[in-house]
This record gives structure tokens, C-alpha cells and sequence, in this order.
């Protein structure tokens, strides 16, 4: 049996935000995002329930995954997981 490979990556200005309530509009998303600094763009992927949030710095986006690692997100009281795309 294979034993998985940790893999350190860098931190990046992209963020996959999961378990987006079904009809969760772009300006939701932003909300949670922009208090942290610049959104410059917002995937939603509805289909999927996901979206990828794209900050203007990496340091936006970290301390985004940092504040909500103590503090649950949530759109419309539907917990969201977050976490810094590599």
C-alpha cells in the first residue's frame, strides 16, 4: 500500500470555496471575500456548488484561510470549506 504524498506548495492568490448553497450569486460569494482585500475575479461553478475566488494579493487570500480556519464561513447559514489553491 502507497502512503500519500504531502505536498508544500506556496501560498496562492486563488481560493475554491465548497458547498455553496444551489443558487448562491456571485455578489455573496465577493461579500465573504472583500473585507480581506481586492476580489479581482469570482468563478462559480453551479453546477458544482463551488466557486474560485481570486484575490489581489497572496496575502489577502491567506489571511481569508486564516480568519475563517477560526470562524466558520457561511452564505444564507450554509456552511462553506475554503482552502488556497496550488
Amino acid at each position: 500500500m502507497k502512503k500519500a504524498k504531502v505536498v508544500e506548495s506556496a501560498p496562492s492568490r486563488v481560493l475554491h470555496v465548497r458547498n455553496l448553497p444551489p443558487d448562491c450569486a456571485e455578489p455573496e460569494i465577493t461579500s465573504i471575500a472583500v473585507p480581506f482585500g481586492h476580489v479581482e475575479r469570482v468563478l462559480l461553478l453551479k453546477g458544482k456548488n463551488q466557486a474560485f475566488v481570486q484575490m489581489h494579493q497572496v496575502q489577502d487570500a491567506v489571511a481569508l484561510i486564516q480568519y475563517y480556519s477560526m470562524v466558520q464561513a457561511n452564505i444564507r447559514f450554509v456552511l462553506l470549506w475554503s482552502s488556497v489553491c496550488s
